[in-house]
């Protein structure tokens, strides 16, 4: 009883996988299913993605946020010790450079839509084209929780 209930389960659940394959297909656009490619589509949005590339000081880490009472055997890996044993200075800040990527999204103003985490705390931006331009950038806004920036190339 338990041999045939089990083939039946099997059974049973090999059909659905099977249908539900069948019933859920990608809607790829006609134009593209008929030219069998996304390369004509891809040419021609490639021209408004950029590369930032971005300069800034990054604060160091503060470690006033560890309580006073850390046990004495702890203090080497949590307290001031851990800091000047790796070369750190707490008050330090640190250059930083990064790479990014974005898009073009109005070209007549020159914005451009990026992550937050690429120009967090950039103080030169620098958005490059395809075509090889590099252009100073400023930023116009962010939103930190949903890690969006606007940067608006700078034109003069």
């Amino acid at each position: 009883m338990k041999k045939r209930n089990f083939v039946l389960t099997g059974i049973a659940l090999g059909l659905s996988v099977f249908a539900t394959s069948l019933s859920v297909q990608a809607a790829i656009p006609n134009e593209i299913v008929e030219q069998g490619s996304l390369a004509p589509m891809l040419e021609k949005a490639q021209a408004a993605v950029v590369t930032l590339s971005v300069e800034g000081k990054a604060k160091a880490n503060s470690r006033s946020a560890l309580p006073d009472d850390i046990p004495e055997e702890f203090k080497f890996f949590f307290g001031d010790q851990f800091g000047e044993q790796f070369g750190g200075d707490r008050g330090a800040s640190r250059n930083f450079r990064g790479l990014g990527s974005g898009v073009i999204i109005n070209a007549d103003k020159g914005y451009v839509l990026t992550n937050n985490h690429v120009v967090d705390g950039a103080d030169k931006i620098t958005v490059k084209l395809q075509d090889g331009r590099e252009f100073k950038a400023k930023l116009v806004g962010k939103d930190e929780q949903s890690d969006i920036a606007l940067v608006q190339i700078e034109t003069n």
